[in-house]
């Protein structure tokens, strides 16, 4: 494939990616939750619980973005951390 054509695809892509991004986004407005909260409760939802690790990457982001998505869900009263009765160092994120 052509470098100029990749490049095409790639534009298209990252066009289609943001459209989605804002789609969602306005949709959720109104209900005072974002994006990445929204994406965070969906995947909780269906599990019993989550580590911030596989949480960052269900939202493809890092560790500390993770981090502060489930700090604002727990202070909505949206999910709760604990810690992991298996080994202390870890916490477990659960939808409430």
């Amino acid at each position: 494939m052509p470098a100029r054509e990749s490049e095409r695809i790639m534009e298209s892509l990252m066009a289609v990616h943001l459209t989605w991004k804002r789609f969602v986004q306005e949709g959720l407005t109104g209900s005072g939750v974002t994006r990445q909260q929204f994406l965070a409760l969906k995947a909780l939802s269906s599990r019993a619980y989550l580590n911030p690790s596989a949480i960052a990457r269900v939202l493809f982001c890092d560790r500390p973005t993770a981090s502060e998505v489930i700090r604002k869900l727990v202070a909505r009263g949206w999910a709760r951390r604990e810690p992991d009765p298996e080994n202390a160092k870890y916490v477990r994120v659960s939808i409430t």
